[in-house]
Parts: C-alpha cells; sequence; structure tokens
C-alpha cells in the first residue's frame, strides 16, 4: 500500500525558511561529492547505485539520501533497494514526494519527528523523462544549497540511464508485479516515454502497463525535424507484441535510410505482410513536425483520427483520407499536411483509450477524452503530466484492468 500525506493547505507545499547553521557548511562540499560519484561510477555496479549515494551524502554532512523510483503505471514513487524494505512506497497524487515528481521542481519540508532536519524532495529527470524523486535529508537548508542539490540529482539521473543497460535491478525496483512476455518485448523496444527540446515536447504513456502487448509509438528529434509513429497491432498476446515491434523496426529502419513517409508506409506495410501475411495488420499513423516552421505532415492507415489543442480546447480532428491498415498491401491514400500556431499540441491515441468501458457498461468515449484534455490544458499541467493524468482518468473509468491496450501520445509545439 502506498503512503500517502495530509495536504489540505498550500502552505504544506511550501519551501521550508532556510536556516543559516549548517546549510553554508554543505555547499562547499558538493563539488567533492560530485566528483566522487563521477569517480566511482565507472566501476559502479548497477545495484550499488543507492548505496553509494547514500554514503558519500553523510559523508559530505547530509543525514541521508534516498532514491524513490516511478513505477510503470506511475502511481507510486517506489524507495530503490536495499531500503524497500524498511520504506514505504510513496503515492504520487498525495505527498509531497509526488508533488515533486508532478511539477518537476524541488520542495523542502520539515521532517515529522526530527526536529531541525529539513527533507528536500528533488525530482530526477533525463531530458524531461521522469525517472522518480530523490530525498535529501539535513540539519538545515538553503537557496543555494538546494540548487547545489539539484546539480547532484541530473548526475544521479543520468547515472541511472546508463547503468540500467548493465543490469536489472534498477528496471526491477520500478515493477510492483510481474511482467508478461508480451509487455517485456514491449517495453524492450519503447523509446523514453517524455522528450523536450526547445521547440518541441513529447510525452506517452501505455496500459496495461504489465500486459500491453499491441500497442507501441516510437519518434526521433531529426535535425530540427520530429517524427512520430503510433500503431496498434491487431490480437493480443505475444503476436501482437511481435506484430508491433516489427513495425517499430521497420519505421526505424526506414527514418534512418532517410525514407519519405510514402516510402515508409510502403516498407513497413511489406515488412508485416512478408513475416504475417495477408490476414494480419497493424493500425497507425506516420508524422512528421518541422519545429522550426510548425508544419506537420501524416498519414492515417486506419487509425482512430488525432486531435489538435489550440487555446485549451480542441480545435479539431486532423482529417486524412485513411489508407488500410499496414500489412495490408495499400498504398498511403493521402499526406496531409497542416501548419500549427504556436502553443498548439497533438493528442494521438489508440482505441482502446476511448473504448474503455465502465463496469456497467458506458464507454470512456471521445468526448471525455476532449473534456478531461481540455481540463489538464487549462492547469498547466507539462505534457508528461498531462498524459499521466489522462490515464489514470481511463483506469478510473474503467475500474480495473483494461481489455484492450490503451496509449495516448501528446506532441506540443512551441516556437523560439
Amino acid at each position: 500500500m502506498a503512503q500517502t500525506e495530509d495536504v489540505t493547505t498550500d502552505a504544506t507545499w511550501a519551501a521550508s525558511p532556510a536556516k543559516a547553521v549548517g546549510a553554508f557548511d554543505l555547499v562547499p562540499r558538493i563539488d567533492e561529492l560530485i566528483s566522487r560519484l563521477l569517480r566511482a561510477s565507472t566501476r559502479l555496479e548497477p545495484d550499488d547505485l543507492g548505496t553509494l549515494l547514500r554514503s558519500e551524502a553523510r559523508r559530505c554532512g547530509f543525514e541521508d539520501a534516498t532514491i524513490f523510483l516511478v513505477d510503470h503505471e506511475q502511481q507510486v514513487l517506489t524507495p530503490l533497494p536495499p531500503l524497500s524494505d524498511q520504506l514505504v512506497a510513496l503515492d504520487i497524487d498525495t505527498t509531497v514526494a509526488g508533488r515533486a515528481f508532478q511539477l518537476e521542481r524541488p520542495f523542502s519540508v520539515a521532517s515529522d519527528g526530527e526536529e531541525g532536519s529539513i527533507s528536500l524532495w528533488l525530482p530526477l529527470l533525463d531530458s524531461a523523462e521522469r525517472l522518480g524523486v530523490l530525498l535529501f535529508r539535513s540539519p538545515a537548508m538553503s537557496e543555494e544549497l538546494m540548487a547545489r542539490c539539484e546539480d547532484i540529482a541530473s548526475l544521479v539521473a543520468e547515472l541511472m540511464v546508463s547503468k540500467s543497460n548493465y543490469g536489472d535491478s534498477l528496471t526491477l525496483a520500478r515493477r510492483r508485479r510481474h511482467m508478461t512476455l508480451a509487455a517485456e518485448l514491449r517495453w524492450s523496444q519503447l523509446p523514453p516515454l517524455t522528450f523536450t527540446a526547445q521547440r518541441v515536447g513529447i510525452a506517452c504513456v501505455l496500459e496495461p502497463a504489465y500486459e500491453v502487448a499491441g500497442d507501441a509509438f516510437d519518434y526521433a528529434m531529426n535535425q530540427g525535424v520530429l517524427h512520430v509513429l503510433i500503431v496498434d497491432a491487431m490480437g493480443h498476446g505475444l503476436e501482437a507484441s511481435r506484430m508491433a515491434n516489427l513495425a517499430i523496426a521497420a519505421y526505424r529502419h526506414s527514418r534512418r535510410r532517410q525514407l519519405d513517409l510514402e516510402s515508409t508506409f510502403r516498407a513497413v506495410d511489406e515488412a508485416l505482410s512478408s513475416q504475417f501475411g495477408s490476414d494480419r495488420f497493424v493500425t497507425g499513423q506516420l508524422a512528421t513536425l518541422d519545429s522550426h516552421t510548425g508544419t506537420l505532415r501524416w498519414l492515417n492507415a486506419g487509425h482512430p483520427r488525432p486531435l489538435l489543442l489550440r487555446q485549451e480546447r480542441v480545435a479539431s480532428e486532423l482529417a486524412c483520407d485513411p489508407s488500410l491498415p499496414l500489412g495490408l498491401g495499400d498504398v498511403p491514400q493521402e499526406i496531409a499536411e497542416v501548419s500549427l500556431e504556436p502553443g498548439d499540441r497533438l493528442l494521438f491515441f489508440t482505441d482502446g483509450v476511448v473504448e474503455a468501458s465502465s463496469p456497467e457498461g458506458e464507454r470512456f468515449g471521445e468526448d471525455r477524452l476532449v473534456d478531461l484534455t481540455r481540463r489538464a490544458l487549462s492547469d498547466e499541467q507539462s505534457v508528461s503530466e498531462t498524459v499521466r493524468r489522462l490515464v489514470r482518468s481511463v483506469r478510473s473509468h474503467h475500474q480495473g484492468a483494461l481489455d484492450d491496450d490503451a496509449t495516448i501520445l501528446l506532441v506540443d509545439w512551441r516556437r523560439d
């Protein structure tokens, strides 16, 4: 059970007053702490990252330092072993730690039961990919010390990403239960869920996280152009996951050969039909967004139309004459084009989102999706927090394990 905290007033989230004693003593030691982490990282095993950080932080003068990782469903923050048996998971929607995660900025509060101790919660971000939060506990806190702790959080996030390639401990720490083989195949193929640059941002979420199979997405930022793919393979289980993975691989192969949208469509279609025959298919959308001009070009392969979001409202569906799904030997019927305005957002989704049903049989529906998206935009949330809240609403509406994969992908464009 995730731990919650009483957060009834805004004052709960306010930074605690800085204390002169102790905080200034810690600041000069931060560079030494960073240097020791960097030197040790070259021979560091993934399992030892949390232990190394804690020991070096205490050596520097902090009372403690603990890494909390976000689970795959983005509902709780779980302490990184070896302290996982001593600390509880923290609920993202009801705790200070969760607030730091949601808003992607630090919060400091007085620690319960430890007079004079300050807890500083920092988001762990890797190019806007939200990995979790980092807790520093110290006798005092100042703005300068908080800023230097953010530097450490950036380094820890980078180490987490790099060390995840060499072992399973960091990956397993994010799992609250076992994954299916199809889901394992899916997550191994995906890019990071979030990416932001100066002119563009993208965020995606997939459910059910531990059983997802046929839904998938991919993106890449190349020379100022964002390339996006979202797909939904027919069926369920391992075969659907294999079809989606082949679609992603064929898409990347074509993109890296610098093929245009039409040629990419044909290449993915041919790869699927040659491996799975003419009675298996994958719906999808392929798109490119010029981040300098805002020109969006896309084609639709039997997939639900994306939504154009403008000025905190849904401006329209993006119309495009649909081609047959990928794998059925069709040719693109249309490559549509539209010029975006600064601040526009594009919402791509799979049919599992709008077709999710409540226990009473009521579909989630596109109108509900539009309304919830509008509310999230009016709250000025980041793209990653917007999609997290949207999929949370889908889960809540369904009140149980989803019957079909549900994927939401949000693209944000802004001019320099």
